[in-house]
Formats: C-alpha cells, structure tokens, sequence
C-alpha cells in the first residue's frame, strides 16, 4: 500500500490508502465516500473524478494521455495541475502523494 494525503474540497484533509490493482479514484472513494463522483466508475468520460496534484508530485505521474487531456479541458475548473483520478493507478502513483479534490462548480 501507498499513503496518499487527501484535502476535500472543503478544505479537511483526510489520509487514504492505495492498494495494488487500485485506481486512484478507487482510493478516494474508499477513504472519503463523497470525496469524488466518481459517475462512469472510471471510464474516463465524465471528469467527476477530477482532482488537483500538488506540483511537487507532477513530474512523477505519467505522461497525460490525450483521452484524459481532452476531457479535462472541458472542465471550467481544470488547472495545470490536474488529472483524472481514475487514470491514475497504483504502479503510477507515488507513495506520499498529495492531492486535492476541486470545489464542485455550480
């Protein structure tokens, strides 16, 4: 297992874990049920898994793939740090990792 430290959108920070064969996404909704939507079950089509990657962490997730890209800008609240988190999985996650869950926009 791999720690990840999470900040909700409301700004409470919550520690979670990531097991082999585990997506990212798939963590979050573990640790903090309502931290993500999460509505394709990782499909990479809806964005709702979206969060933001502290930028000392950035340089050590994979490249973006175009999907991911595309999808994430659409998003009207999508920065240079973000990712889909159910892009992410365990083997490209890095232990410590920190993230951020974005406001939901209204």
């Amino acid at each position: 297992m791999k720690d990840v430290i999470l900040t909700l959108a409301n700004g409470e920070r919550r520690d979670a874990s990531i097991s082999p064969g585990q997506s990212l996404m798939e963590a979050i909704r573990e640790a903090e049920p309502d931290g993500v939507a999460a509505l394709c079950g990782g499909n990479c089509s809806c964005g709702t898994c979206h969060v933001y990657v502290d930028r000392l962490f950035m340089q050590q997730l994979p490249e973006i793939e175009i999907e991911e890209e595309e999808l994430l800008s659409s998003l009207e609240n999508s920065a240079e740090q973000s990712r889909l988190s159910c892009q992410l999985s365990y083997d490209a996650v890095p232990d410590g990792l920190r993230i951020t869950v974005p406001p939901p926009i209204d």
